[in-house]
């Protein structure tokens, strides 16, 4: 049975001279100083936001495979575009894309004025013969109090 020993040397504090050390930590600190000096010289850059929506006249697509619902690159044309083959930005398969519906812009300039379909009923003509939306009264005082004003 053969055993290889290795043999390292080991060094006490006392034999490291402290020039190494304070070269070593100097060196850190001129590394930290120039990192430093880097991230103040960077420029942020100026943000940009579209006040037009970037997306009108786009196809919402959807995926043949995931039937997952996303915006397509593909703008509405005069030709007649059913689907498109393409890779999915949801399930990341190659799939066909069938464009459904076009993003149209909203017109906020024109007012919108939704109307009733059903008139409110006069005061004169409303129903009369429901006698349990009276609170309070049992059905008969309610009877009773419809005879007084209009008997039979």
């Amino acid at each position: 049975m053969n055993i290889t020993r290795h043999k390292h040397r080991i060094v006490a504090a006392d034999e490291m001279s402290d020039f190494e050390i304070t070269e070593d930590i100097d060196n850190i600190a001129d590394q930290i100083t120039d990192v430093q000096d880097n991230l103040d010289d960077v420029d942020e850059d100026d943000i940009e936001i579209e006040t037009e929506n970037n997306i009108v006249n786009h196809y919402i697509a959807e995926c043949d495979s995931c039937h997952g619902i996303f915006i397509s690159a593909m703008l509405e044309s005069d030709q007649a575009v059913s689907k498109i083959s393409g890779i999915c930005p949801i399930c990341g398969k190659e799939t066909d894309q069938f464009l459904n519906w076009i993003i149209r812009d909203a017109d906020f300039e024109e007012e919108v004025v939704v109307e009733d379909t059903e008139p409110e009923p006069e005061p004169d003509t409303a129903d009369v013969g429901d006698i349990s939306s009276n609170e309070g009264e049992s059905e008969e005082e309610t009877k009773a109090a419809l005879n007084e004003i209009a008997p039979d």
